[in-house]
């Protein structure tokens, strides 16, 4: 993969969603322009695989490219980042199933943009588990289902939505399956609209979801699985990268407002000063979690289902935690430092977008279920919690 090349088109299409964002952000609308660049510069198919006609990037690659995004516009940034993260479920969990391989180099070919439908009215948010199970026509080899989503990102645009659901209708409610949807497979019906504090343009209604699909179009991997092995570590990976750029994007707005403080007073230190250094060191530390655990995911490959150890899924799920909370700390800092005009809308130190943004992390899956699973995975681990020698 050329780096370079990827670099600048992420920082071209970045430069669209940028000229937009505010009017995403004030209109709560979807950001059409974006997306239409993502397209055009063949971002969305980043992730498939050389073997099905795409350009087989790395984890790594998608997140430096979510980064960069989520400088220019973080609902267009998270949209790009949840469209990925179903991407990498298809890949892990595509097997030999011809459908999937099929589905796989039609999103390398025809730029699909992919959205999820985890969420369920009465599961509580816990999207390993599942009420609505699916009818399956033995006979006509069909696959129907209706599912009350409590919410879907961007689900009235995307080209294909992947669908949880109970295995049938005996299952558990843990034993579940992904079932694709192409757009035309599916009617949805919209039961509450997308007002919200932050995130706006993920335009992520609440919809009753019907469709009725071959068969085929069930992912042969069971989502327990992928859910552990791919959706989790990726989802945290690549949020955390929107959620860095975001921070990178607030802490140069106030790098800026000091520089034209220091011009006015040459050689006093604006007032700001000791809180961007550390601001600066909060994005230093954002950057070494997110590298290293994107270095630990890549050597543990997803389609290895049994290789992330314990340890890593605490790691990844402490990661998510982490660069939610941080992120939020780096941009209240740089609201400090610019005060009043990154506190007023419309400056160019603004920074009430960037905050409003970020106060959805903690609550993308809420860090408090999150640090509750982390501390059953820690008590289950056999290993030290710290090995080796301090140097």
């Amino acid at each position: 993969m050329d780096v370079q090349h990827l670099v600048a088109q992420a920082d071209a299409a970045a430069s669209i969603a940028s000229v937009h964002a505010e009017d995403v952000d004030a209109k709560g609308r979807f950001p059409a322009e974006a997306i239409q660049a993502f397209r055009s510069s063949g971002l969305l198919g980043l992730l498939v695989p050389v073997a099905a006609d795409g350009p087989g990037a790395s984890l790594a690659d998608v997140a430096n490219v979510c980064r960069i995004l989520g400088q220019a516009c973080a609902s267009s940034a998270l949209i790009y980042a949840m469209h990925q993260i179903q991407v990498a479920c298809l890949i892990a969990g595509a097997g030999e199933g011809a459908w999937q391989q099929t589905f796989l180099r039609r999103i390398a070919v025809e730029q699909l943009l992919l959205a999820s439908v985890t969420s369920e009215v009465g599961i509580g948010g816990n999207i390993r588990s599942s009420l609505c199970s699916p009818e399956i026509d033995i006979d006509h080899r069909r696959v129907t289902l209706l599912k009350h989503s409590s919410a879907i990102s961007y689900g009235e645009h995307a080209d294909a939505l992947l669908v949880t659901a109970r295995r049938h209708a005996d299952a558990s409610a843990s034993d579940q399956v992904l079932i694709v949807a192409e757009k035309h497979d599916v009617v949805l019906s919209e039961t509450s609209r997308w007002d919200t504090l932050g995130m706006r343009g993920t335009d992520s209604k609440a919809f009753d979801v019907r469709l009725s699909v071959d068969a085929a179009q069930i992912v042969p991997v069971s989502f327990g699985e992928l859910a552990q092995h791919t959706m989790l570590p990726t989802s945290h990976i690549l949020w955390g990268a929107v959620w860095l750029g975001i921070a990178v994007e607030a802490t140069e707005k106030a790098r800026a407002f000091l520089r034209r403080q220091a011009q006015a007073n040459p050689g006093v230190l604006p007032p700001g000063g000791i809180r961007f250094e550390k601001a600066a060191s909060l994005v230093a530390t954002m950057r070494t979690r997110l590298e290293s655990a994107t270095t630990e995911y890549a050597r543990n490959p997803a389609k290895d289902l049994d290789a992330l150890p314990l340890g890593f899924l605490a790691e990844v799920n402490a990661l998510k935690v982490t660069m939610s909370e941080l992120a939020l700390d780096v941009v209240q800092q740089a609201m400090m430092i610019c005060g009043i005009a990154g506190y007023k809308n419309g400056t160019p130190y603004s920074i009430g977008r960037h905050l409003r943004d970020l106060y959805s992390a903690p609550l993308m899956v809420n860090n408090d279920r999150i640090a509750a699973n982390t501390a059953t995975l820690l008590i289950a681990q056999r290993s030290p919690l710290l090995r080796g020698s301090i140097p």
